[in-house]
C-alpha cells in the first residue's frame, strides 16, 4: 500500500506543533497514583537512581518535588570533577547531597563570579565523604579547604598531593586527625607541614596503613617527629625526597624501625645522609620485600649485596651498569630496579584511569 502523501511528504515548515490541550480536568500523577494515596517519596527517589547526573539534573528541574527526591538519590555518592572548573557555593550543593566518593584532582574552585547575588548556602556537617582526592586541586578561597576538612570524620582514603597549606596547616592537618578510619593518606609534595601539625596527623590516624610524604616541605624536626610517631599500621610508606634533601638520616631510621616493624614497601629515594648504619636498620625489618634507595648516595654500592632477603631493591643512580650486572648476579633471588614508578597511597593507579583507591566516580551510562 502506498503512504498518504498528506502525511508521509511533508514539505518542511508547512506544519507546525503545537501544545496539547486537554479536554479533561488535570491530574496530578504523584498524588494519584496509589489509589489516591500520594506516592512515597522514597519510591521517587529509588526511581530517579536509576539515572545518571545530566538526566537526573534535567528531572530535578521541573517540579519541587523531583528537585527535593533527586537531591538525596544515591547517584550523588559518587561524584567526578576531574580537570574542571567549578564555583565554590555549586561544590557545596554537592557536598551537601551526601557525598561518599568525590574526585576533585586538578579541580579549580572559583569564587561565586555574581558578588550582588551570593546564593545563602553553608556546608551541612557532618559530611558523608569516604574517599576524597584533592590532588593538585586549587582553591580560591582556602577557608572552603579548611571548612571542608573539618567536616570530614569518615575518611578511609585521602590525597592532599600538591596542597599549599600555608598557614592552615595545622587546622588542617588536626582535621586529618580526626578520621580515625583513614587507611590511605597521600600527602606528597604539600607545602606548610609543621613538626605540630604532623603530631596531630600521628596521633588521630592510628590504622593507617599507606603513608605518602615524598617531596614535601619537611624540615628535619618534622621528619623525626613522624618516624617517632607513626603507628605501627603502616606497611607501606614513601618519604622519598624533601625540599631539604638532608632531614632524613640514620637516626630518623632508626626511629622509623622501631615505630613501624611491619612495614612490606618503602621508598626513601633522593635522602642523601643515608649511610650503611641505616641500611642495616632498615636490613633488619623481617617483613620488608620491596625497598628503593634511588640516588641515595651516601651508600657504598657494595653494601646493597646485603639486600638478599628482598623481593625487589630499587637503586637508580647509585651504581654503574657494570655494577649493576654485578649486583644482579649477586642478588639472583632479588628483582633489581624493575621498578621505576611509585604508586604508594596515590588514588588512581595505572590500569585505572577515573577511580580512584577502587572506588569508581563515573555514572553507568
Amino acid at each position: 500500500m502506498k503512504p498518504d502523501i498528506l502525511t508521509f511528504y511533508r514539505t518542511p515548515g508547512a506544519f507546525k506543533f503545537c501544545r496539547r490541550v486537554s479536554s479533561g480536568p488535570s491530574t496530578d500523577y504523584f498524588h494519584t497514583s496509589n489509589r489516591g494515596a500520594p506516592l512515597p517519596v522514597n519510591v521517587v527517589v529509588e526511581i530517579l537512581s536509576y539515572l545518571n547526573k545530566r538526566d537526573l539534573c534535567n528531572a530535578m528541574a521541573t517540579c519541587r518535588l523531583l528537585y527535593s527526591s533527586g537531591s538525596r538519590c544515591r547517584t550523588w555518592e559518587h561524584v567526578d570533577l576531574f580537570n574542571r572548573t567549578v564555583f565554590n557555593h555549586s561544590l557545596i550543593c554537592f557536598l551537601n547531597r551526601r557525598l561518599k566518593v568525590m574526585r576533585m584532582a586538578d579541580t579549580n574552585v572559583e569564587d561565586w563570579p555574581y558578588g550582588s547575588s551570593v546564593p545563602s548556602i553553608s556546608l551541612e556537617y557532618p559530611l558523608m565523604l569516604t574517599h576524597l582526592d584533592l590532588s593538585r586541586a586549587v582553591f580560591a578561597d582556602r577557608s572552603l579547604l579548611v571548612n571542608i576538612m573539618k567536616g570530614c570524620t569518615r575518611l578511609q582514603a585521602l590525597s592532599m598531593e600538591g596542597q599549599d597549606m600555608g598557614e592552615d596547616a595545622l587546622e588542617i592537618c588536626t582535621s586529618i586527625g580526626r578520621n580515625h578510619s583513614l587507611t590511605r593518606l597521600d600527602l606528597s609534595m604539600t607545602v606548610g607541614i609543621t613538626a605540630k601539625a604532623a603530631q596531630e596527623i600521628c596521633l588521630g590516624c592510628t590504622i593507617v596503613q599507606h603513608l605518602n610524604l615524598s617531596w614535601s616541605s619537611l624540615d628535619q624536626q618534622t621528619v623525626l617527629v613522624f618516624c617517632s610517631n607513626l603507628p605501627d599500621s603502616v606497611t607501606r610508606l614513601n618519604m622519598a625526597g624533601s625540599l631539604n634533601k638532608s632531614s632524613l638520616d640514620d637516626e630518623a631510621i632508626e626511629r622509623l624501625v622501631i615505630c613501624c616493624p611491619n612495614i612490606k614497601e618503602l621508598d626513601l629515594s633522593d635522602n642523601v645522609n643515608i649511610t650503611e648504619r641505616g641500611l642495616q636498620f632498615l636490613i633488619s625489618l623481617h617483613q620488608l620485600e620491596s625497598l628503593s634507595l634511588n640516588r641515595c648516595y651516601g651508600i657504598q654500592p657494595m653494601n646493597f649485596l646485603m639486600c638478599g632477603h628482598l623481593y625487589a631493591l630499587n637503586v637508580f643512580g647509585c651504581i654503574t651498569d657494570s655494577g649493576l650486572a654485578a649486583l644482579k648476579n649477586g642478588l639472583s633471588e632479588t628483582e633489581v630496579n624493575g621498578t621505576v614508578f611509585n604508586y604508594i597511597a596515590k588514588p588512581t593507579v595505572p590500569p585505572a584511569v577515573t577511580s580512584i583507591w577502587g572506588q569508581r566516580t563515573k555514572d553507568w551510562y
